[in-house]
This record gives structure tokens, C-alpha cells and sequence, in this order.
């Protein structure tokens, strides 16, 4: 999918407002542009944009630092930033693994336990993101699914060391996403991520007739 031709604005004050092409975006310091937005004191909205435009270019440390500025920017009681709050801790725990962030950070050392270390560093600060979104609601599906995701790579990191924690962790994940779908409370789209999800399941515990149909 090309996104070349898409336009994100900036509200400038005065009513007015910046429009920045897709394509113009590799072009732009993503610490101008966070400028821009903090000189204009815009709501967490633009921040988030931006943070997923540049993830569409594979810049990740740019859209990290768009995210964590836009979490700032949710630390209230409003229901509103309550709910835009989740949706941020959920991508900032998605970026944690997007990308091949973790490979990276495993590559820069050949130690085993270091890289066993390194592992549990990283999702221990992607668990504290899903905890802090469990505060706000519990039962907020994408959390839900993020979680069943990250089981999924901690069964994918597991699978070929321990047998008996990898199926813990796959276990896990079907446990989330089957309770998810049955707990959504809106019907396609919102389901199709839970549905994905257990279909994965089913494909990685070698049950491909019931994969199939999850995904038929």
C-alpha cells in the first residue's frame, strides 16, 4: 500500500494549520517537527500520527519519539486521554518488538545469558506498559491482543531452548485471544485480530485444518 500521496496537518494557532506530505516526511528532522507540535501545544492526536507515519517509513526511532511524547501528553483523568492513553502504551509495547527491534539488541552480544538478560529486560518493560494499561481498563481489546502477540514471540524465542515454557507461553496466547473474541464488545472488525490470533495459535500447535478455518 502507498501512502506517498497521504497529508498530515499540524493545527497552528490562529486557526490555521500545516499540511506535510507523506512522501515529504523522510525529508523532515523528526525533532523539528516534535517542535513544531510542543511550540503549538497540540493534543496527543497529531503526535500519535506522526508516530505511526514514521513508522510506515521503517524509522523507528523517530516514531518512538513521538510516542513517548504523546504519552506524556496523556497523563490525566479525562476519559478521553484515558482512552487515547491505552492505545499509546499499547503501541510503545508493539515497538518494543516491531522491526526487528529485539534481534537487534540480541545481536549486539553472542552470550547466552546476556542475551537471556537482555530478553527479560525488554518485556518486563513491555509488561509494565500493559499493566499500566490494565489500571486504566482491563478489559480493553487491544490490550488484549497485544498481549496474545507477545506471548506469541516469547513462544517463538522459547520454542527451540524449552519445550515445557514455549507451550506455556502459546497456551497463554490462546487463552487471551479466545477469551478476547468471546469478551469483544463490538463484531467485525474488532474481532478479526482475536480471530487471527487464535489462528496462529492453532497453526504453531500443528493443527492446520483448525487454522484454516479460523481463517476462512
Amino acid at each position: 500500500m502507498s501512502f506517498a500521496n497521504e497529508v498530515y496537518t499540524i493545527p497552528i494557532s490562529g486557526g490555521d494549520e500545516i499540511s506535510i506530505y507523506h512522501s515529504e516526511l523522510s525529508t523532515i528532522a523528526a525533532t523539528s517537527l516534535l517542535e513544531t507540535l510542543q511550540g503549538e501545544n497540540c493534543s496527543c492526536i497529531p503526535y500519535f500520527t506522526f508516530a505511526v507515519a514514521y513508522r510506515r517509513l521503517n524509522d523507528l526511532p523517530s516514531s518512538l519519539l513521538f510516542l513517548h511524547a504523546a504519552e506524556k501528553l496523556t497523563l490525566g483523568t479525562s476519559p478521553a486521554l484515558a482512552a487515547a492513553r491505552q492505545q499509546i502504551l499499547c503501541a510503545l509495547a508493539s515497538a518494543s518488538l516491531s522491526g526487528g527491534n529485539l534481534a537487534k539488541t540480541l545481536a549486539t552480544t553472542t552470550d547466552t545469558a546476556v542475551q537471556s538478560a537482555l530478553v527479560e529486560e525488554v518485556f518486563t518493560k513491555i509488561d509494565s506498559y500493559y499493566h499500566e494499561s490494565d489500571k486504566i481498563d482491563q478489559f480493553f481489546e487491544t490490550t488484549w491482543v497485544a498481549k496474545g502477540a507477545t506471548f506469541l514471540q516469547r513462544h517463538a524465542l522459547t520454542v527451540n531452548t524449552d519445550e515445557v515454557q514455549a507451550k506455556s507461553y502459546l497456551d497463554r496466547a490462546e487463552y487471551l485471544f479466545e477469551l478476547g473474541f468471546k469478551e469483544a464488545k463490538e463484531e467485525q472488525p474488532v474481532k478479526l485480530p482475536f480471530y487471527l490470533g487464535m489462528a496462529a495459535v492453532k497453526f504453531m500447535k500443528e493443527d492446520y485444518a483448525a487454522a484454516q478455518v479460523r481463517t476462512s
